[in-house]
């Protein structure tokens, strides 16, 4: 249990952490896909053989609901423009995208509290990965209206994507 706590508390921080910094815009949503993978794998690790009903599912529905619904009014947050170096769309978080990331949390925790035992806490890594890829759509749909070119990255150099 206390592990869990520690590995949710240092994904939170390394979030929003990269929330803070200037990030290319368009960029591979690696970690967001890997949190979610992560968090599906841990989630049904923990519910394995354990008594799972209605109310689990609605719960989890709400949650993933209200999260997705934080996620895109926190894409509406984050401040995009065009990086005079590389040319390429960057965004960067605001104190609102920061206050809207621990309102999400907590209103997942919240509800989450509804669930059974067994499902309670054992989805948190899998509604970080899911929100934040859905944060990271919207951002690079805003960027694309706006006509800023989105960023490409081979893992070391930031281009533009083509």
């Amino acid at each position: 249990m206390l592990t869990d706590i520690v590995i949710a508390v240092a994904v939170i921080c390394f979030i929003l952490y990269r929330q803070m910094r200037p990030t290319p815009v368009g960029t591979s949503p690696r970690t967001a896909i890997i949190l979610t993978a992560v968090g599906a794998f841990v989630a049904a690790k923990s519910l394995d053989g354990s008594a799972f009903d209605a109310l689990d599912v609605v719960v989890l529905g709400v949650s993933t609901v209200v999260g997705l619904a934080i996620a895109v009014v926190r894409a509406h947050s984050v401040r995009i423009y065009r990086d005079p170096a590389m040319g390429t769309a960057y965004g960067r978080g605001t104190v609102l995208t920061a206050g809207l990331w621990l309102i999400g949390i907590a209103a997942h925790v919240g509800i989450d509290l509804a669930a059974s035992s067994s499902v309670a806490g054992s989805t948190l890594l899998f509604y970080l990965g899911s929100v934040l890829l859905v944060q990271n759509l919207v951002v690079s749909a805003r960027a694309r209206r706006a006509g800023l070119p989105l960023a490409t990255t081979d893992g070391r150099a930031v281009t533009v994507a083509r």
